[in-house]
C-alpha cells in the first residue's frame, strides 16, 4: 500500500508534472495582460517543457533510457545534459527579449540547477526530483512570500516517496534539495 502511495506521489511530483503548473504561474501577474503572458508561456513552454519532453519520450521508447524515473545513474547524463542546454538556451531567449524577472528567474534557477545536477550525477545519484521541486518551492516562497510556505510540505513528501520507492537515499535527496533552493536564491539575488 505504501508504495502504491509512493509512486503515485513520485509521479504527481515529477519535475515534467511541476513543469506547466509553475510556468504558469510565473508568466501570470496583475501587471500583465493576458497577451503577454501568453506570449511568455508559449516563448518559454517549447524550449523548457515541450523539446526536453519529446527527447526525454523517445529516448524511453527507443531503450536508451529504461524508465521514466531515471533509477539507472549512467542513463542519466545524456538526457540531463540536453536538458540542461534546452534551459539554458531557454533562459537565453528570456534574457535576450527582456522577459519578466519571475519567469527568467525559474528558468535560469533550473536550468543551472540541471547544470550541477548532471555534473554530479557524473559520479554519484543526486536527486533531480528533490533538486527541481525544491527550484520550484524556493522560487514560489522568493515569488509569493508567506502565502507559498504550505508548498513547503512538498519537500519532505517527495523525500519520502522516493526514498520509500528505494530510488534514492537520504544524502541524494536532501543534496538535490540543497543544489535546488541554493541555486534559486543564488539566482534570484542576482537578477
Amino acid at each position: 500500500m505504501n508504495e502504491t502511495i509512493a509512486k503515485k506521489v513520485s509521479l504527481v511530483l515529477h519535475p515534467f508534472a511541476l513543469i506547466i503548473p509553475f510556468l504558469l504561474l510565473a508568466v501570470y501577474s496583475p501587471h500583465i495582460n493576458l497577451q503577454s503572458s501568453a506570449f511568455w508561456f508559449i516563448v518559454s513552454f517549447v524550449p523548457f517543457f515541450l523539446i526536453p519532453f519529446a527527447i526525454f519520450i523517445y529516448l524511453i521508447k527507443n531503450k536508451i533510457i529504461s524508465s521514466h524515473e531515471g533509477e539507472q545513474r549512467e542513463e542519466r547524463p545524456v538526457f540531463f545534459l540536453i536538458t540542461t542546454i534546452m534551459w539554458l538556451i531557454s533562459a537565453g531567449i528570456l534574457y535576450f527579449f527582456n522577459a519578466p524577472k519571475n519567469l527568467f528567474a525559474l528558468i535560469l534557477s533550473s536550468a543551472i540547477t540541471a547544470a550541477i545536477i548532471t555534473f554530479v550525477t557524473l559520479r554519484w545519484k543526486i536527486s533531480v526530483h528533490t533538486g527541481v521541486l525544491a527550484v520550484f518551492v524556493a522560487w514560489a516562497l522568493l515569488v509569493f512570500g508567506l502565502p507559498a510556505t504550505p508548498l513547503l510540505i512538498l519537500l519532505p513528501i517527495s523525500l519520502w516517496a522516493r526514498y520509500k520507492l528505494k530510488y534514492h537515499t537520504i544524502a541524494q535527496l536532501l543534496a538535490g534539495i540543497f543544489v535546488g533552493a541554493f541555486s534559486t536564491a543564488v539566482v534570484w539575488w542576482i537578477v
